[in-house]
């Protein structure tokens, strides 16, 4: 299996109320059907609608891959979610991957849509590669965290 390359950062795609508990340090594993095999990449956390704005940072320890029963059986009382809530999002699905989150930081400034759209790096669904060195990128980084 090929390892996927470090990418210079990640933009992740959260419910608000998903992103608050892993600021507080409370949801400590983010849930996805698909997701990279990266470890230690900063993850940057934007707020999904009404919110749309990137509000935090968090650092990949670790993306645990397993069937979604596994998953939960590992990760429940980290994920913030009800068993009923997890269940739904993993319906049919065969396989899911746990990203296990570590020092989570609220960044002091916050970039909004309409920014990340004029530096052409609108949000994605689930999430979206960062390169290094892009503007997005360095703009996020000015944002230190409060």
């Amino acid at each position: 299996m090929a390892h996927t390359p470090d990418p210079g950062g990640i933009l992740l795609s959260v419910k608000p109320v998903y992103a608050d508990l892993i600021l507080t340090g409370f949801k400590t594993v983010e849930l996805r059907r698909v997701f990279p095999k990266v470890q230690d990449t900063v993850v940057y956390l934007y707020a999904s609608s009404p919110v749309k704005r990137v509000i935090g940072r968090a650092r990949i320890q670790n993306v645990d891959r397993d069937q979604p029963d596994e998953i939960w059986r590992r990760h429940r009382h980290q994920t913030g979610l009800t068993r009923d809530t997890f269940d739904a999002y993993y319906t049919g699905a065969r396989s899911a991957a746990a990203l296990v989150l570590k020092d989570p930081e609220r960044l002091r400034g916050d970039v909004s849509l309409g920014r990340l759209r004029a530096l052409n790096t609108p949000p994605s669904q689930s999430f979206r590669y960062l390169r290094a060195g892009s503007d997005v990128l360095q703009e996020l980084r000015l944002t230190h965290p409060a």
